[in-house]
């Protein structure tokens, strides 16, 4: 049976959104940079619960606490046959904290000599550009698929302070209003002048571009002001 392993990917949001990840320990890595980076993660038995196994794994990694709700990322299966699932959470840490358990592996390969080493040597908060020159290639779906859900998180967890609209034209292009914003937790169709385009407002909730086209993928549009017909027009 493939190997298995799960982990988590911990964000947060202040000042800008950022993700956690950590360089692996030993010698392999010690002058490993760019597409070294992992989420805390590592390998789980028959029979225990991937979740479950996520929330230890992490915490044995960085010494941190997990937070009780998880985005649930999917899982990934690697080239290596090994299939890797994964969540996320939103908190909060000091790198400087972390406290990462240890393991032996044998290096040099094949020296039958065996070294102790922290399975993973330091941790770091990185914007979603830096996330994906750094993490480990494999990796990288993940990334994906937590942008997709990060948006919808964002729009969702502050409706109270973002209005969400998705825009189509209108055939009342004599009021030359938005007819509606909606500020609850789920998009509404806003009516506009019949000859302006499909539009968006520019989001701008600190994620930088690329959690702004995730947004304009969906077709979603938020902004923390009213939103007037010049807005709207191209």
């Amino acid at each position: 049976m493939a190997k298995r392993s799960a982990g988590i990917l911990m964000y947060r949001q202040k000042p800008s959104l950022e993700v956690f990840l950590v360089h692996p320990g030993g010698p392999f890595w010690a002058k490993k940079d760019l597409g070294a980076w992992s989420i805390p993660k590592g390998e789980y038995e028959d029979g225990e619960d991937p979740q479950e196994a996520a929330r230890r794994e992490f915490q044995e990694e960085t010494g941190f606490s997990v937070g009780k709700a998880l985005l649930e990322l999917g899982t990934l299966k690697q080239t290596g046959g090994k299939n890797v699932s994964a969540w996320a959470f939103e908190g909060d840490c000091n790198p400087d904290d972390l406290h990462s358990n240890t393991c032996m592996i044998e290096w040099p390969p094949r020296s039958k000599r065996m070294m102790e080493i922290a399975e993973a040597d330091r941790g770091g908060w990185f914007s979603l550009e830096e996330a994906n020159l750094k993490i480990l290639k494999s990796q990288l779906p993940f990334l994906d698929r937590f942008i997709a859900a990060i948006a919808e998180v964002v729009l969702l967890r502050r409706h109270k302070k973002i209005a969400i609209w998705s825009f189509r034209h209108s055939r009342r292009a004599e009021t030359g209003e938005v007819l509606a914003i909606n500020k609850r937790s789920t998009p509404q169709e806003v009516e506009v002048p019949e000859g302006v385009s499909d539009s968006f407002v520019t989001p701008s909730t600190g994620g930088g571009p690329i959690l702004t086209k995730a947004l304009q993928d969906k077709r979603l549009a938020i902004e923390l002001c009213e939103v007037t017909i010049a807005d709207i027009q191209e």
